[in-house]
């Protein structure tokens, strides 16, 4: 899926090529995916921070920067932010989409990320969407 020249510029992208938004962003690229009939798999939140050494990265974003998922929260405590969405049995892809949307919403909205991080995390928080067409789908179980 391509996203538009907007969306993409709002991004980060990974050194494979993963895609990740802002909270003030990430809206936007889920109703473009919604739109064009990609399922939310799920995602998860990104932190970026310089490169240091014994560090659990997740990706590289550029020489100097990588994204980790352990992140510490205000109260010392490591949290890691994710969700998923699992197709129902019988359930349409189109309707999978929708539900998938509706989840992810939900989702970012009720993990409060930027809330509970330490205060030196809340604006390096990125959404990472793991998303697919119907064609990729029916690839996956095979």
């Amino acid at each position: 899926m391509k996203f538009s020249e907007d969306i993409l510029n709002k991004a980060i992208i990974s050194a494979y090529d993963e895609l990740a938004w802002k909270s003030a962003d990430v809206f936007d690229a889920i109703e473009e995916l919604a739109a064009k009939n990609c399922a939310i798999l799920g995602g998860d939140v990104w932190v970026t921070t310089g490169l240091k050494e014994n560090q659990n990265e997740l990706t590289q974003i550029d020489r100097a920067t990588v994204a980790v998922g352990i992140i510490k929260g205000k109260n010392g405590q490591d949290f890691v932010f994710n969700w998923h969405t699992n197709r129902e049995t019988n359930e349409s892809f189109s309707d999978y989409v929708l539900r998938c949307k509706a989840d992810t919403i939900n989702a970012i909205n009720d993990m409060k990320t930027e809330q509970t991080v330490a205060e030196e995390f809340k604006d390096s928080i990125y959404y990472n969407l793991v998303y697919v067409d119907s064609k990729e789908f029916n690839k996956l179980g095979t």
